[in-house]
């Protein structure tokens, strides 16, 4: 019951996926400072404004400032500051939209083809995101046998681990032995992952030590 309850509130809730939760703060922030700017340069010349008090001019400069970024409503200014000021505004809501737009349909393209991938050839077929160790075998391995598969690199294997979870990929690339050591570890704390396919080359390998060591 948890469960269904959580996965209601992830699709419920899933308009904001697209930007971090700091990044949502920081745009009702520029929201409200929005509002009071222009709410300030208006408030002496523009009628919506003059006839209002302070704390109703306010509420409604921030309707209009937080209609705009979905283009269903406008500042409509009097002044000359306040047009350009209202012109700014309208550049920063194009942004948004655009951002947020692009990133909603990314987010739900990659959770589709995670849903539809079977194997890392499979990935290949479908042009997948799969995230690789930048700079190891692994990576020239997928680069020479799966050109059409669209690498995602990370720095370590800790952090490619993470940019699966956070969803930047639909699968990643590692050794047997890798995975059988992190998937009891923090990376796969929520039994979240899983091994997919199977072993796709097998490579040799050996044990490296110093060449005066004595023990």
């Amino acid at each position: 019951k948890q469960s269904r309850t959580s996965d209601f509130l992830g699709e419920l809730f899933a308009f904001l996926r697209p930007f971090d939760v700091e990044l949502w703060f920081v745009l009702i922030g520029a929201v409200v400072y929005s509002a009071f700017v222009f709410w300030f340069l208006e408030r002496n010349v523009n009628m919506r404004y003059k006839r209002r008090t302070q704390s109703e001019g306010l509420e409604v400069a921030t309707f209009y400032a937080a209609a705009k970024l979905t283009w269903s409503g406008h500042f409509q200014p009097a002044s000359t500051a306040g047009r350009i000021f209202a012109v700014s505004w309208a550049i920063v809501s194009v942004c948004f939209f655009s951002s947020y737009t692009a990133r909603l349909a990314s987010s739900f393209i990659v959770e589709n083809r995670a849903a539809q991938v079977t194997s890392i050839q499979d990935a290949n077929l479908k042009f997948a995101p799969i995230c690789v160790w930048q700079g190891t075998y692994g990576q020239q391995k997928v680069r020479s046998e799966f050109p059409a598969i669209r690498q995602v690199p990370s720095q370590n294997e800790t952090e490619m681990f993470g940019d699966l979870t956070e969803g930047k990929c639909v699968g990643l690339v590692t050794t047997v032995f890798s995975w059988e050591v992190l998937k009891v570890q923090d990376v796969n704390a929520g039994c979240s992952l899983a091994y997919l396919g199977r072993p796709f080359d097998s490579a040799g390998g050996g044990f490296v030590m110093r060449a005066d060591y004595s023990g």
